[in-house]
């Protein structure tokens, strides 16, 4: 089963968030949720992969930081990114 999680502000209880991204190049990429409302820090998220509207772009991003064995794996590795994205589009995740 698969759920959607809506983040809601501890404070006053808003689901109106701004994501805060956090990239130093020799670490995952982190997440700090806070709330758009009150500023009241929500959550935090450690990203190892990531996409957006621009799934290419992030991908090559993210190539850039592999290393791979061979051409077999890289292949793999770019329908493992591509696919979930492609399956998912995000007016589902809103219904």
């Amino acid at each position: 089963m698969e759920t959607v999680k809506y983040e809601t502000c501890p404070k006053c209880g808003s689901l109106n968030v701004r994501n805060n991204v956090y990239i130093n190049h020799s670490e995952p990429m982190k997440i700090y949720v806070e709330c758009a409302k009150c500023a009241c820090f929500v959550a935090r998220y450690t990203v190892s992969k990531y996409t957006s509207n621009k799934p290419y772009e992030s991908l090559l991003q993210n190539l850039r930081r592999e290393v791979f064995p061979g051409s077999r794996a890289t292949a793999k590795m770019i329908e493992e990114f591509s696919t979930p994205v492609a399956e998912k589009p995000l007016n589902i995740l809103r219904s």
